[in-house]
């Protein structure tokens, strides 16, 4: 079913307030290096099988990237968390997701505690 308008400004809305805070957080590399687990990486912490070393991408590649990234890790916040959540608590999330994968808010504790409203047991 296709969202509405205010469906999608909401989802734009919260695309974009995760998109600071990967962007602040992670920093803008445009040549691959390797992060701490020595897994090939570019632009705001982006990884996977289309990154090799020596890559280089442009901002713009780079902001395609982080959104397509995102909007992935929204869609896992939106599979696994039921509940109403402000636009706040989905992008915070979603940049958690970002950065740690689905395994985040699907199957965790965080999940249980988020899906019942208990968020300060989901921070913590």
């Amino acid at each position: 079913m296709p969202l509405s308008k205010s469906q999608l400004g909401t989802a734009a809305a919260v695309l974009t307030l995760a998109a600071g805070l990967v962007a602040h957080f992670e920093g803008l590399r445009l040549q691959t290096y390797a992060d701490v687990l020595d897994i090939p990486t570019i632009c705001y912490g982006h990884t996977g099988p289309d990154v090799r070393f020596g890559d280089t991408k442009t901002p713009v590649e780079c902001k395609e990237l982080l959104q397509g990234d995102l909007k992935a890790a929204n869609d896992a916040v939106h599979r696994c968390i039921t509940i109403p959540m402000t636009k706040g608590e989905e992008a915070a999330l979603t940049s958690a997701t970002y950065n740690v994968g689905p395994s985040i808010v699907c199957g965790s504790t965080l999940q249980r505690f988020a899906n019942v409203g208990n968020w300060p047991a989901a921070c913590a």
